[in-house]
């Protein structure tokens, strides 16, 4: 038997079906996936479903970018104007490099950044927000 390190109740470990809500995307699905559960803690997931999580995470917020119209996304230069740093610190900035401001980055060499992205992240130091549909 199994116990949780943090209240040391019986550690189920389960592999399958792994539904999770997220903030920003909504339900992300896995259809297979290993993964432990206590009835206090819920659950605890291996390095390889945090990374297959992720993964899912970031194929859904590119697909819902992806919906967007062209003209709701401003050049990087546009995006640094708007947040009044270089071009260069734009993309060396770590939180924006991890997905802090929503962008797209297209096939000739061009990353666009979504316009509503880019002023929330002025205003809050955080450019992201749900991007899943209302009816969800």
């Amino acid at each position: 038997m199994t116990v949780c390190e943090k209240c040391g109740e019986e550690v189920i470990e389960l592999n399958g079906r792994l539904e999770l809500e997220d903030l920003y995307v909504g339900i992300i699905i896995l259809k297979q996936a290993s993964f432990s559960s206590c009835k206090n803690c819920h659950f605890l997931y291996p390095v390889e479903t945090l990374q297959q999580i992720e993964k899912a995470r970031e194929i859904l917020i590119q697909q819902y970018i992806n919906d967007y119209p062209i003209r709701d996304f401003v050049t990087s230069g546009k995006a640094a104007s708007m947040l009044g740093i270089t071009r260069q610190a734009l993309n060396k900035n770590r939180r924006i490099r991890r997905g802090f401001i929503y962008k797209v980055d297209k096939s000739d060499n061009c990353t666009l950044f979504l316009r509503q992205s880019v002023e929330l992240y002025k205003k809050a130091g955080d450019g992201r927000f749900p991007l899943f549909p209302e009816e969800r």
